[in-house]
């Protein structure tokens, strides 16, 4: 009796350690259900993307002049555009498809030798691709073929226009719409360029700055100077009364009623 009663309390035992380990695995297979369960989302709330002005300008501007004329840094009311072909030296083609000239400026076109150098000058700062900031006065009109005047402004604020005149690869164009403050800034440029003869006003493109040409006169201890053909030869120097009085058939180089003296 005994032996059966120990018997019993053994099973007894092995079924309860059996039912713990049952009891135990099912609480641990409800946890890892319950934590790979996906998390709940918590509303959030998204800012709208910052909106860029209507007319940005890319670099660093003071305040705003009244009217454009190239020369204070860029120019807060210009518009941002990108440059997709360059015609000449004063045209060019934006991706939006308008064509823009430079206002104030004449360029010659690119079958002229100035027109070439001109254009090369403006690849140096202006290339196909680049954004540069677009000014145009208020009431700016289009040329006879529709082209938009206006204004360029490239690298840092660099002006485009006023680039050119002071190279010498410009003339002052009054009737292209340009406002009375930039043709009073670029205009002494021009004049400058064509009184140093540079850029399309000097060689190889035109004529080449004359220079004075020493004249040497009789008298061998003096050179003058001529600085325009139209001007009158030198006055010869005079060695007041220090010859002899001429004699008949005698010349008197001088006037002065004596011969032999020099002239």
């Amino acid at each position: 009796m005994a032996a059966r009663s120990s018997s019993s309390s053994a099973k007894g035992w092995l079924a309860g350690i059996v039912l713990l380990f049952v009891v135990v695995g099912s609480c641990n297979a409800g946890s890892d259900d319950a934590s790979s369960a996906a998390p709940a989302r918590t509303p959030t709330t998204t800012s709208a993307a910052p909106v860029a002005p209507a007319n940005p300008c890319p670099y660093t501007s003071s305040a705003q002049p009244a009217a454009y004329d190239g020369m204070r840094g860029c120019y807060a009311g210009g518009e941002l555009v990108t440059i997709s072909r360059i015609h000449d030296a004063a045209t060019y083609v934006l991706s939006d498809g308008r064509t823009i000239r430079l206002a104030g400026v004449l360029a010659q076109g690119i079958t002229t030798c100035a027109g070439k150098q001109a254009l090369q000058l403006v690849n140096g700062i202006v290339a196909v691709g680049q954004q540069v900031n677009l000014v145009r006065d208020p009431g700016a009109g289009t040329d006879p073929f529709g082209s938009q005047w206006a204004y360029l402004q490239a690298g840092y604020a660099q002006d485009v226009g006023s680039t050119l005149a002071t190279a010498g690869y410009a003339d002052l164009y009054a009737e292209s719409g340009a406002n009375a403050s930039y043709l009073q800034a670029i205009a002494p440029a021009i004049r400058m360029a064509q009184q140093l003869h540079t850029g399309q006003f000097g060689p190889p493109c035109g004529p080449a700055l004359e220079r004075p040409q020493p004249l040497v006169t009789n008298d061998s201890n003096r050179t003058y100077l001529r600085n325009q053909d139209n001007e009158p030869d030198p006055p010869k120097r005079r060695t007041g009364r220090s010859g002899h009085p001429c004699l008949p058939g005698e010349r008197d180089g001088d006037g002065d009623g004596y011969c032999k003296e020099g002239r």
